[in-house]
């Protein structure tokens, strides 16, 4: 097993700041920054995020990661998989399609599809929900694997997209056999189920890890996830939660599991920025 690092919480502010301004020269600059953080906390591999490639173009992020000898762990690709306008549907193939090219393109074997709730989407029924979702990924999926790439969903932490529980995703892995899992370690919790007995149902369709932990969130914080009950819940700096990593690791060993385990970067706010990264890292590594 491998260790790497989902970098979008570390360049989600920029990202916004470019979306209001327009200054692209800035936010290269800030991704470079990041980039350089990155390696010197001693990571070696990166999820990289579509809208990473969106604004700044495939040449130049290959470019940058390559100049530090950063791998690409997964590409990570959103869109309304679940809307119910069927007009979508080519637009959502062909998007699909496209980013398998870009997740060949970055040399990565994964390439993972996530949902985002459409507006409407309280008004729908769960089961209509995952069968759009199980429609638009199965083309996608078998596209994919054409390609040699894992399609990989995880359980989805906006529960409007009832995509969560262990029964909603083998319900859409029922209908779309090519897909596959990456299992994220503190999503489940969400819905009250437990993350090594969730794992264990799943392990032979893991493709990709993300370890990320979770603790107890306030009702006034602005990022973080509402589980089934109305309580809240929100990402914690790795090993600092409520996720047993040391059980869980013991699962991915026992089953064999020899891919990527992607550390989803929280700042600690004890720490610096390298800090954290630096931190994440090495309990990670004492686990392996």
């Amino acid at each position: 097993m491998k260790i790497s690092l989902m970098t979008i919480n570390m360049i989600l502010p920029a990202y916004f700041k470019y979306i209001i301004t327009g200054d692209r020269d800035e936010f290269k600059d800030t991704y470079e920054e990041m980039l350089d953080l990155v390696k010197e906390s001693g990571y070696s591999a990166v999820d990289v995020w579509g809208e990473e490639v969106k604004a700044f173009g495939m040449d130049y992020v290959r470019r940058e990661l390559d100049k530090r000898g950063i791998e690409v762990s997964s590409f990570i690709y959103m869109d309304e998989y679940a809307n119910p306008d069927k007009d979508m549907n080519d637009a959502l193939y062909k998007r699909g399609c496209e980013a398998v090219e870009m997740a060949e393109e970055l040399g990565t074997g994964v390439l993972m599809l996530v949902p985002q709730a459409h507006k409407g989407i309280e008004n729908e029924k769960p089961e209509d929900i995952r069968e759009h979702l199980a429609a638009r990924f199965a083309p996608i999926a078998d596209q994919a694997v054409k390609y040699g790439i894992h399609p990989v969903v995880e359980d989805t932490p906006d529960l409007k997209l009832h995509f969560c529980t262990a029964a909603e995703l083998e319900d859409v892995f029922s209908k779309a056999p090519q897909l596959e899992l990456v299992f994220d370690s503190g999503n489940m919790l969400l819905v009250k189920e437990d993350p090594t007995d969730y794992y264990e149902k799943f392990a032979d369709r893991t493709a990709h890890i993300h370890l990320k932990d979770m603790r107890v969130a306030s009702d006034k914080e602005m990022f973080a996830d509402t589980c089934a009950d109305g309580s809240r819940m929100a990402g914690a700096a790795t090993g600092t939660g409520m996720v047993d990593f040391k059980a869980l690791m013991g699962c991915f060993k026992r089953h064999g599991y020899d891919g990527f385990l992607t550390v989803e970067f929280v700042y600690d706010n004890g720490d610096d920025y390298k800090e954290s990264l630096i931190r994440g890292r090495k309990y990670v590594e004492d686990l392996l």
